[in-house]
Parts: structure tokens; sequence; C-alpha cells
């Protein structure tokens, strides 16, 4: 229960500075109420709730600053996608070390216990069986030769752990990728808010010499109302671009997973710069063949395409096999026909062993599903190393198309600063003309205007180039340079 108390001085010790008529507040959970004194000297209590008080909205919202870096360190820790991939390659190495189980021997143990519920008459006087016999056995199977089965198998196998690692990778790369874009997404609709407030504040600062001038007789009323219009429509202007950095915002702290944590104050640092890289056409392709997950994820179905050919081959082919088998039953006394589980000669043992071997003669057929197959198999690795070549081509005119939207946004950017210098200059020479009467508010407006203009067309350039490069990086298959 929140329970008031009367007004409080705050005395500091060393110079003495007073702070009348602050609010205290207590917090009990019991039903009694508290009674706190203050009068005179601060009671420590009271000194205690009054910093809790002034640290209350501290307390309630975390905030968290982060750098680019810092936001895909956070990205790749809660990704749920990111760990769904690990726990693939958990899977993979488990299959693998099935598939290489089959290299081992197959050792069987078992036990049997029969009862007989009718009597068993004796043969020639003598009991060839108890009522309950009990059997055990152990067997051994090895296979000797499998004509590449076993091997192929375990190439099937490892080639797969192999995609979901690279999966894994692929998965962290576009998280970097999607988690940069939207950081810069956030940068831009920051820097766009600053511009926007800054020409606020100019349309302001005009409003107030456009009322000095219709005070001093130099300006109509009609100017004033102006001047007033023009501040207010460009007020909406100010609030979309305040909830664009809201919405910028929501999609990073949607990919770092922290779209329920909404007492969450999140701050990104960065800036919006344009890269200084020098790119490469031809490094940059042999990056990209080495490296992009789509070229990678088809030359692996190549390679499980020509394990799976070798085992279709391989269907006709004899395998052979060792078995190795060892058995014992319980005894009878063959005057009583009681069982025997203890004693000499109370068990009796077998042991067998042998070779297995097997031909698959159908598959020799002509009509055979096994020639057929293996026909399919060498089809199939010949169309995915077509489709393989295609994607070559696809990714190198891509990287070039990259590379000139690059250099074209360069010199947008270029020709856009000296844009803003210009309309900078001209901004200030129309303000300095309005004040003295020499153009009308229509002429500084559209100064304001421009400079505004100007200013937001150079960062949207900016921006517009990360992003070119960032697609560049896709084109790749990188998430750096």
């Amino acid at each position: 229960m929140l329970l008031p108390l009367k007004s409080c001085v705050f005395s500091a010790k060393n110079n003495q500075v007073q702070r009348p008529n602050i609010l205290c507040w207590t917090f009990t959970l019991r039903t009694s109420v508290a009674d706190v004194i203050c009068a005179g000297k601060i009671k420590t209590l009271s000194f205690l709730i009054i910093l809790f008080l002034a640290a209350s909205p501290v307390l309630k919202a975390e905030s968290l600053k982060l750098t680019l870096e810092e936001v895909v360190a956070l990205g790749l820790k809660n990704s749920t996608a990111i760990q769904s991939k690990v726990l693939g390659i958990g899977a993979a190495e488990a299959d693998l070390a099935a598939a290489k189980s089959a290299y081992y021997p197959n050792i069987t143990a078992g036990a049997a216990w029969t009862h007989m519920f009718e009597e068993i008459e004796p043969s020639n006087f003598k009991y060839i069986s108890g009522s309950d016999p009990l059997s055990l056995s152990l067997s051994l199977n090895q296979t000797l030769y499998a004509a590449g089965q076993i091997k192929n198998s375990v190439h099937l196998t490892e080639e797969a752990l192999n995609i979901s690692r690279e999966k894994l990778q692929e998965e962290k790369r576009k998280l970097i990728i999607l988690v940069e874009r939207a950081f810069y997404g956030y940068i831009l609709a920051v820097k766009s808010v600053e511009i926007n407030k800054e020409t606020q504040q100019n349309k302001i600062e005009t409003l107030g010499v456009t009322r000095k001038k219709y005070e001093a007789g130099i300006a109509s009323d009609f100017e004033v109302l102006q001047a007033e219009a023009d501040v207010e429509s460009f007020r909406p202007t100010v609030i979309g671009a305040r909830n664009q950095v809201k919405f910028a915002l929501l999609s990073v702290k949607n990919l770092l997973g922290l779209e329920g944590e909404e007492e969450l104050d999140v701050e990104l640092i960065g800036s919006l710069e344009p890269d200084t890289l020098t790119l490469d056409k031809e490094t940059l392709l042999a990056l990209a063949l080495s490296n992009k997950f789509d070229l990678k994820s088809l030359t692996s179905a190549i390679i499980l395409a020509e394990i799976q050919a070798e085992l279709a081959k391989s269907a006709n082919k004899p395998g052979i096999a060792a078995f190795l088998s060892y058995s014992v039953q319980s005894g009878v006394d063959p005057a009583t026909g009681d069982n025997r589980y203890w004693g000499e000669d109370s068990w009796d043992g077998t042991l067998t062993g042998g070779f297995r071997i097997q031909l698959p003669v159908s598959a020799w057929f002509p009509w055979s599903g096994e020639r057929a197959e293996r026909l399919k198999s060498g089809i199939n690795v010949e169309d995915l190393k077509l489709n393989l070549s295609s994607l070559e081509s696809a990714v190198r005119l891509n990287i070039e198309n990259n590379l000139l939207k690059i250099e074209e946004e360069k010199q947008k950017i270029a020709s856009g600063e000296k844009s803003v210098d210009l309309a900078g200059r001209l901004y200030d020479s129309a303000v300095e003309q309005y004040a003295r009467g020499l153009i009308s508010s229509l002429e500084l407006k559209d100064a304001q205007l421009g400079s505004n203009s100007a200013q937001l067309g150079y960062l949207q350039m900016i921006f517009n180039y990360k992003m070119a490069f960032i697609d560049l990086k896709e084109a790749v298959g990188v998430s750096r340079f």
C-alpha cells in the first residue's frame, strides 16, 4: 500500500542548499501504517525513499545502446532459425555415426524360457526334454564385401553433414545482411528526423522575423498568417519522420528477437557514410564461386547424385558376409524328467559359423529396375552440371550489375554534395535578404524547401549506396568484404 507523508526539507551539509516541499511516499506490505516524521533533520528512511523516487524513471524502462557489431552479435545469439540449424547439424552427425556402424560387426544376444503345459512322455524310458527348458544364444554377423555400398552410404551422410554446416553459415550470413539493412534503415530515419526538425526550427525562426517585420510595419498580416501556416503544415512531416524511426526500430527489434520487450528502450548508434573499398570484378567472382550458397548447394547436389549413381551401379554386385553363433540349452534328468540348471553336463552348447553370399541376379536383366535406376542417376548428374553452369553465369551477371549500381550511386553522392552546399548557401542568402525586405516570404519558403530536399536527397543517396553495397555482398554470398 502506498502512503503519502508530510512535506520534507532536504539539507545538504556542504553547501546548505535546501529543497523544500519534497513529497515523500513509503511502501508497506502490512495493514498497519508506519509513522515517519520529517521534521528538522531528514531521516535515513526518507532520504532513501527520495533517492528511490528520483531514480524510478530510470528504473522503469531499461536503456540499451547498440552499435552495428553489437546488434549483429545479439541477433546471432537470439535467432531461433540459427538454433534450428545447429540442431540439424546434430541430427546429421547422428546419421553419420549410424552409417559408419555398418563397418563393425553386428552382435546379438538372446535368451528364451519355455514351459511345457503337457508332460512329455519318455522315449525308451528316457526323458529328452524338461518341462521348463532355458536357452541362451550369442550371434555375430560381419559384412566382408558390399561392393562399395557401405562406403558410399557413409559418403552420402558426410556430404549431408557438410550441407547442414553450410546451411548454418548461410543462415548466419542472411541474418547479418538483414540486420545491416534494418540498422541503416533506422539510421536513415533518425537522420531524416534531424534534418526535418532543423527545417521546422528554421520555419519557426522565419515566423518570428515576420512578426517583427509586421510590428515594424514592413510586413502585412497576410505574410504573418502565411508563415504560421507554413510552420503548422510542416508539423505532419516531422511527426511522420518520428514514426518512421519507431517503425525502423521495431524491424530491428524483431530481427533481434526483442519484439516482446516493450519496456526495453533500444537506441542504435552509427553513422551513414559511403564505404571506400576498392572492388575488383574478377576477385569478387572468384569469391562468389567459393562462397555463394546457391553454387555450393548445387555442387553438393551433384556430389550426392554421383554417389547415388555409384550406389545404383553396386546394386548388381554380390555381397559377402560372415556369421558366427553359439547357443546353449539347459539339460534334463533322463530318468526323472527334472530340469537341470546346475551341475556337470547341465548345459548343452552348439557353435555354428559360416559365410553368406548374395547375388542379385535380376539386376542383370535389361528390364530390371536397377538398370533403369543406373540410367536415371547418370542423367541427373548431367542435368545438375548444366544447371551449375547456368547459375555461375547468372552470378557473374548479378555481380557486374551491382558494381555498376555502386558506381552510379557514388556519382550521385558527389553531385548531391554540391547540391547540399549550394542549397545551404542559397538559404542563408535568402534569410538575410528576407530580413532586409528584399525578397518575399514565398521565395524564402522555396529556399527552405530546397535546402531540406537537398539534405534529404543526399542522405537517401548515401543510403542507396549502402544498400547497393549490401546487394553486392548478397550477390557474392558473403556478409563482409
